[in-house]
């Protein structure tokens, strides 16, 4: 788990430092600092080969390694340039005092890690990945390995390597290849000192960073005294000589088929091992991918179902409203039409005398019959008012008009209005006009 305090000091010190992309380095820092705790991000001064220095992030510590059943560390830093991702970082491996870098396929004299990974460094690539295939080649050959406590007298001249940012507070370390001798001493050699260092660390190689447990065991004699000869005659001693000759020659090739065959199966081992461990880690991943993925899709699928039947709902009152909006447009062109010739037959009789009953008078004849029923329910009405008025009044002559005259009157009146009313329903109902109340 991803301590807090590194994750906020890995994003105070790359707003800092002014990295280009600092959100995806941090994103790619903190998963591999979650996936290989015992890496640790520093800022340190990190000097390139042409002499020019500045502050860059680094992650330093150590990758575990799984080596001929037994686990390693190997201590590396990983140096992040200030345009990361969009060129690849830069892998040493840094050993410690007590050891020395073994230059290879994947690493030179200097430390300095060289792998397909890197060079095909892509925006998609990440340090994690990178670190997986780091173990990987580290595990079929591991970079380091124990220096010797006490070096023969002959050796190949050590140099010392470019400045790899000032890990561990040195600038520099010593290179030194193991001697000839050694490196040419068959495994399994004299005195059970573990195999050479073309074959990767000895059996006692250190486990940790620890000074304690990087230190080795290995120290070979100081001479190896084989045992004397006994005196024979001149003519056995040719003899057994040559016999001897002929088993020394011939125990070396023996030796290297067994190495040969011993690695094989090793490469084989490591590799059904790396890929097992890689297809454990991927397919769990792709899987949820895959989830994510199809989860979004429904979701999506479920949007857009909704947001269909809303469409066909939103057409469907846009067609009602067209025909609505078609049949009012017809409407009014003919009202207009109306209109216009109206105002033509106004224009053309101007100097007539105009009958004003005629002019007021609706052109249907439904409407007239409509207009001469409403005047005289109307009348009707006004008729029934004054006579209540008449009957009422005090300085009336009971004679002439009484309750009985009032009552017939109103019986027949009563009868016309009931006339008027249904002839005012019907002829509405006729014209299309709402009910009259």
């Amino acid at each position: 788990m991803l301590n807090p305090q590194d994750a906020q000091y890995v994003n105070s010190q790359l707003q800092m430092l002014g990295y280009k992309n600092h959100r995806d380095v941090s994103d790619d820092v903190c998963r591999t600092l979650t996936e290989y705790p015992s890496l640790k991000p520093k800022t340190e001064l990190y000097t390139t080969n042409d002499g020019r220095s500045r502050q860059l992030l680094n992650l330093s510590g150590t990758l575990p390694i799984d080596y001929r059943g037994s686990r390693y560390n190997i201590p590396v830093v990983v140096w992040l340039l200030d345009v990361h991702p969009e060129i690849p970082p830069v892998v040493f491996v840094v050993p410690t005092a007590n050891m020395l870098v073994k230059a290879g396929q994947h690493v030179d004299n200097d430390g300095l890690v060289y792998h397909p990974y890197l060079s095909s460094w892509a925006r998609g690539s990440t340090l994690s990945g990178l670190m997986y295939y780091c173990r990987e080649v580290f595990s079929l050959s591991p970079p380091v390995y124990a220096r010797p406590q006490n070096q023969p007298s002959v050796q190949r001249n050590q140099s010392m390597p470019p400045n790899h940012g000032g890990y561990g507070g040195a600038s520099s370390y010593a290179a030194a290849q193991p001697p000839a001798g050694f490196a040419a001493q068959p495994p399994g050699g004299f005195g059970g000192y573990g195999p050479p260092s073309n074959f990767g660390p000895p059996a006692n190689f250190g486990r940790t960073l620890s000074t304690s447990e990087m230190a080795t065991g290995f120290k070979p004699p100081a001479s190896i005294t084989p045992p004397a000869m006994p005196v024979r005659p001149p003519d056995i001693y040719s003899a057994t000589q040559q016999q001897q000759s002929a088993q020394h020659k011939q125990q070396p090739n023996e030796q290297n088929e067994v190495d040969n065959a011993i690695h094989d199966d090793v490469l084989l081992m490591s590799l059904r091992s790396a890929v097992a461990d890689r297809l454990s880690r991927e397919v769990p991943l792709i899987d949820s991918e895959n989830s994510t993925v199809m989860n979004h899709e429904l979701e999506s699928s479920s949007t857009l179902s909704s947001s269909s039947r809303k469409l066909e709902s939103m057409l469907e009152y846009i067609t009602s409203e067209e025909y609505r909006i078609d049949t009012q447009l017809k409407e009014y062109t003919r009202k207009t039409a109306e209109i216009k010739k109206s105002l033509v037959t106004m224009k053309e009789s101007e100097g007539e005398e105009q009958d004003l009953e005629s002019m007021t008078r609706p052109k249907y004849a439904l409407y007239n019959q409509l207009i001469d029923a409403v005047a005289k329910h109307h009348a009707v009405e006004d008729v029934v008012y004054y006579l209540g008025k008449r009957l009422y009044r005090k300085d009336a002559d009971d004679d002439i008009f009484t309750l009985d005259k009032y009552m017939k009157y109103i019986r027949q009146l009563f009868r016309e209005e009931f006339h008027h009313r249904s002839t005012i329903k019907v002829a509405r109902k006729e014209a299309g006009l709402p009910e009259y109340i």
